[in-house]
């Protein structure tokens, strides 16, 4: 569809086909990523994976994770902490539908008591989302969030359903230095993959290190509230209010 509205010069909004092309493939995306060797930024090792694939022929460490290949956000992503839970995450893979392994991150714990967030300091490793836009060859990235997840992988309640995901922006575990310098560093990445219009990026961030590891590009972000694409662009402040970011981010991309 956006080939098609390229084809005939019409605006839309989100990112352009070839970053979407990018986007929606795990493994081409996260080799793009490494492609450009950015100073502390990487992408994950993957492992492609099928219904045939053995458990001795992953060669990971437990835990690691089985997700779709091709599907973004939160579908069939599975952590495998035994032989028995990859036989069963085998059985229910999907026909015609690829799937990769790659290692799993441990994050910080947070948790929300009295009204505050607490920060339980596991790994130093914490996961962020943060949106960035082009226009006019101008890469601006917003303010990250944090995202707190009640299990070790965020639920597809949790990343859309009003309510349920509890989102903080800025992040309070990473002081204004730290937070200029992510993005910074997403602006360099999205510089050099030539994102056109605009997308959300998730990934891991090393408190201690400033160790970032790419998970996906999100290259048409969903725009309910849960997506804290509007927490993110008031805070950076890109507009003032929802309405004007849905005005300024409604044609941002014409290829």
């Amino acid at each position: 569809m956006q080939s098609v509205l390229e084809e005939h010069q019409l605006s839309f909004n989100g990112s352009c086909s070839r970053i979407s092309k990018l986007a929606m493939d795990k493994v081409l995306f996260g080799d793009a990523v490494n492609h450009l060797n950015i100073p502390n930024m990487s992408s994950l090792k993957k492992i492609e994976i099928n219904r045939i694939t053995k458990f001795s022929d992953v060669s990971l460490p437990l835990p690691y994770i089985i997700k779709p290949r091709e599907l973004g956000c939160s579908i069939g992503i599975t952590v495998i902490n035994s032989e028995h839970d990859f036989n069963h995450a085998v059985v229910l893979m999907q026909d015609g539908v690829q799937y990769i392994a790659e290692p799993f991150i441990k994050t910080d714990h947070f948790k929300i008591k009295e009204g505050s967030l607490e920060h339980i300091s596991i790994s130093g490793w914490v996961e962020l989302t943060i949106v960035v836009t082009e226009s006019q060859g101008v890469y601006s990235a917003m303010i990250p969030s944090i995202t707190v997840a009640k299990d070790a992988v965020l639920s597809m309640e949790e990343k859309f359903q009003g309510g349920t995901g509890i989102n903080i922006t800025p992040p309070a575990c990473i002081d204004d230095e730290a937070t200029h310098h992510i993005m910074a560093q997403m602006e360099v990445l999205s510089k050099g993959i030539g994102l056109r219009g605009y997308v959300r990026f998730d990934l891991f961030y090393h408190i201690a290190n400033r160790e970032i590891i790419i998970i996906e590009m999100n290259s048409l972000p969903a725009l309910t509230p849960s997506t804290v694409l509007y927490q993110q662009m008031l805070a950076a402040g890109y507009a003032q209010s929802p309405t004007e970011i849905l005005e300024k981010i409604g044609g941002l991309c014409v290829e």
